[in-house]
């Protein structure tokens, strides 16, 4: 399997899952939203364009796993899996490091919970598609 086809399949795939999943959810949890300074729909709009920016974060910080087109890189044993994993599941720890920090603070679970369910996909993604690419690597 190619590299365009794992970020494909491991990358991309997932984060059109999750707007899907944030469109869904937005609509089911803002219902009955009223407030003061939003309405139901600009609520919906704005779950929705925080799920795709987050998504279309995590796909661009994906973009160094091509670095594995590079020999040194794709023979390293630690070159490679760093190049595949550091600055997207890095960024995933942050996100997460925080929403448990508001969990702690403010003792609500939604905002762990919805960054736990955003972020399990692309790291399940991203190790799936690096087993992928390393046994590609070795049937070549």
């Amino acid at each position: 399997m190619t590299l365009s086809g794992i970020y494909r399949r491991f990358v991309i795939l997932p984060a059109i899952f999750l707007v899907i999943f944030a469109i869904i959810y937005s609509n089911i949890e803002n219902r009955n939203y009223e407030s003061e300074w939003l309405t139901k729909e600009a609520a919906i709009e704005t779950d929705i364009l925080v799920a795709v920016i987050y998504c279309a974060s995590i796909c661009l910080l994906s973009l160094t796993m091509y670095l594995n087109k590079i020999n040194r890189v794709r023979s390293s044993n630690i070159l490679s899996p760093l190049s595949w994993f550091l600055i997207p599941v890095g960024f995933m720890c942050v996100v997460m490091t925080k929403a448990i920090n508001e969990y702690i603070t403010v003792e609500s679970s939604f905002e762990s919970l919805i960054a736990l369910i955003f972020n399990l996909p692309f790291t399940l993604g991203l190790i799936w598609g690096y087993i992928k690419f390393k046994r590609s690597l070795v049937s070549t």
